[in-house]
């Protein structure tokens, strides 16, 4: 009887733990935060878009960020920053995100390019494409001393607010 008793303990405390382990391991891989922390590491621009799953604005957005994300995803990295998240609050307070949807673009450098923070500011697929484009020849590429025309027709608010400089992990 006391065998069974320990037995069935010892069987108690494993479900618990690997029922933990596995909230433990889903919240981890879903992280933007890791996901933004190996990013940096690679030698490949950055497209960070923060939103938020009960904003109309983020609900139009959302869908073109995923379908540049999955066709041009080979030359930049795509994360997907849920503000919701609380895993996610360094990242929003890194970038002092406080209206979605928002948008920061960094090259290979991790020089700052765009920061298009709320606003109602949507771009389309062209906006992305246009950054594939010139990532794929130069990954490094940063709009410079004479701001890209093809980028700034997309929205008058894309300027970099901060000074271009390579961002810290």
């Amino acid at each position: 009887m006391r065998k069974k008793i320990i037995l069935i303990s010892i069987i108690g405390v494993l479900i618990i733990v690997s029922i933990v382990a596995s909230y433990y391991f889903i919240r981890i891989k879903n992280n933007a935060e890791i996901k933004y922390l190996k990013a940096i590491k690679e030698n490949k621009p950055i497209i960070l878009y923060f939103y938020n799953k009960s904003s109309i604005g983020c609900e139009l957005a959302t869908p073109i960020v995923k379908r540049a994300r999955d066709k041009y995803g080979d030359k930049i990295n795509f994360i997907l920053v849920n503000i919701n998240n609380r895993d996610n609050f360094g990242l929003v307070e890194l970038y002092e995100i406080e209206n979605v949807p928002a948008y920061i673009v960094v090259n290979a450098k991790k020089e700052l390019l765009v920061d298009a923070i709320g606003g109602g500011i949507y771009f389309d697929e062209g906006f992305f494409k246009l950054f594939y484009d010139r990532f794929s020849k130069d990954p490094n590429w940063h709009v410079g001393k004479g701001f890209d025309l093809e980028i700034y027709r997309y929205s008058e608010r894309i300027k970099p607010s901060k000074p271009y400089k390579p961002l810290k992990p």
